[in-house]
């Protein structure tokens, strides 16, 4: 879901989540947006279209994500 007036209304972003799914961390950097998904994670640029899922590299499930002087950091 995304909000473009400070929370008021919100909009499917299109990720075909189902509602069982649990997003396991987000994160803003580098212009871009990246959530994490079980062992998948999507990118979005705006918050609204989002490209994924793609699957993240093996053992990487529940992973936290940071960023540090503009570096992604799992």
């Amino acid at each position: 879901m995304y909000s473009t007036n400070g929370g008021t209304s919100w909009y499917n972003s299109g990720t075909n989540l189902n509602t069982s799914d649990s997003i396991q961390d987000i994160t803003y950097c580098i212009d871009r947006f990246i959530f994490w998904v079980d062992t998948n994670y999507y990118v979005s640029e705006n918050g609204d279209i989002w490209i994924g899922p793609s699957s993240a590299p093996a053992g990487m499930s529940n992973a936290k994500l940071h960023c540090i002087n503009g570096t992604f950091i799992v």
